[in-house]
């Protein structure tokens, strides 16, 4: 189950806060014209749908890597799997999932990705590592 520390966090979350954890402005921009009331439901009812369709792309890609003969046994097999996911797309629950690759530097899924990871310490909730786009921070 949720920690209750962790959803009191959520729900006392604000784009002020965000901000000053460093998340660039142009994402703070986007949720909140997007998303206003981002922070009044439960993170995992909101993301479900995505959540579900990053599950169901994993799979799709690694049963495509399956098929095309990959050994998943093997140490190493990184770029096939990514080779697999950019080979994809299917109408998942939030719509066409497809994921494009980095040319020259230029394109790819990264450019937009943002995401931080969260633990609790000392009974408060704290930002461990985040990435945005090409950029990852980790706090040791």
């Amino acid at each position: 189950a949720i920690s209750a520390a962790f959803q009191e966090a959520w729900e006392a979350m604000t784009f002020t806060e965000m901000a000053a954890w460093g998340i660039p402005q142009e994402y703070i921009d986007s949720i909140q014209t997007n998303i206003p009331d981002v922070f009044s439901n439960s993170p995992f009812i909101q993301f479900q749908a995505y959540m579900l369709d990053a599950i169901y792309a994993a799979l799709i890609a690694y049963q495509k890597m399956l098929d095309n003969g990959i050994d998943p046994n093997r140490t190493s097999f990184g770029q096939d799997y990514l080779d697999a996911l950019y080979s994809i797309s299917f109408t998942g629950a939030t719509g066409t999932v497809s994921f494009t690759q980095i040319v020259d530097a230029v394109g790819g899924d990264r450019e937009v990705l943002a995401f931080q990871v969260f633990n609790t310490q000392n009974g408060e909730v704290v930002i461990v590592g985040a990435a945005y786009g090409e950029t990852v921070v980790l706090d040791q």
